[in-house]
């Protein structure tokens, strides 16, 4: 029985150098990618965020614009206030109170207006990327690929970054179905 026993714990110590030595010998690399990297290195990504910047540095000029007028408006309440009657006073107190309100609002829904358009201009190039992102995990037979800006990893010994030939093919596919009589497709993997 004492042979029996000394018999597996041998066996079990051998698989357990040969797994650990296997490990070793056969280190995982894993692919990731960083796909908010992706959306802000796409060419169709800096468009998007040059054209809400133009949006956003337009609407800012409108805004400054009313604030100055509430400013001038507020100010002539100031002068006028001691002069006023109580009823006009208050008039004039709830006009600007209102025209306020009224900024405050237009400035809140042009925010959230903008932010709903970053997130659907992401969503799109998403989208588009995760389908290069399969085709290259196919090409070179990874069975996964992690994101690196929410991997769960917090150590990864050996990553390979395919960030930048997503973009490259992202900007390639997306340059040839801007040419006209081109049909491009993501469906179909482009050359490297």
């Amino acid at each position: 029985m004492k042979s029996v026993l000394q018999g597996l714990v041998l066996v079990f110590a051998t698989c357990q150098m040969s797994w650990g030595w296997a490990a070793a010998a056969n280190k995982v690399a894993t692919p990731m990618v960083n796909m908010q990297g992706i959306i802000v290195g796409v060419d169709e990504g800096k468009a998007a965020r040059g054209e809400l910047e133009k949006e956003i540095t337009a609407k800012d000029a409108e805004f400054t614009k009313q604030k100055k007028e509430l400013d001038r408006l507020n100010e002539e309440w100031h002068k006028q206030k001691s002069l006023l009657s109580e009823e006009a006073r208050m008039k004039k107190q709830e006009e600007f109170q209102g025209k306020f309100m009224a900024q405050r609002n237009a400035e809140g829904e042009f925010q959230a207006s903008i932010k709903r358009k970053e997130m659907e201009a992401a969503k799109a190039i998403g989208d588009k990327a995760s389908k290069i992102i399969g085709e290259i995990a196919k090409e070179r037979g990874y069975p996964t690929v992690s994101f690196m800006d929410s991997s769960p990893y917090a150590y990864v010994e050996t990553p390979i970054d395919i960030t930048e030939e997503v973009i490259k093919r992202y900007n390639a596919r997306e340059a040839s179905s801007k040419k006209p009589g081109s049909v491009a497709s993501l469906d179909k993997p482009s050359a490297p």
